[in-house]
């Protein structure tokens, strides 16, 4: 599990090192808030570009609760550190400029 954003670090959503990584779980899948500040993504790791891991888009969501519902469905040993992050997450997506 991990919890950036990391300085230098990338505003591609596909880059290894994309800033706004909010947890890792499993080998292969992360939770990103997506570069548009609109909703929070679940993400594969989808081959090699340039070397690099690639990311893809898995899953959009706004809701919190679907958001630990599928992690729940796709990890294969709950991490505690992962559900606290999202449990701490607001309701509903803010958005930009939004209040929940």
């Amino acid at each position: 599990m991990s919890k950036m954003p990391l300085s230098g670090a990338s505003h591609r959503e596909s880059h290894d090192d994309y800033a706004n990584v909010l947890a890792t779980f499993g080998p292969n899948c992360r939770i990103i808030d997506g570069k548009c500040g609109l909703q929070w993504i679940i993400q594969k790791q989808d081959g090699q570009r340039a070397g690099r891991p690639r990311w893809t888009g898995w899953h959009y969501l706004r809701r919190r609760e679907r958001l630990i519902e599928l992690y729940r469905q796709f990890c294969d040993v709950e991490d505690p550190d992962v559900l606290e992050i999202l449990e701490q997450l607001p309701e509903i997506h803010p958005g930009r400029g939004g209040t929940k």
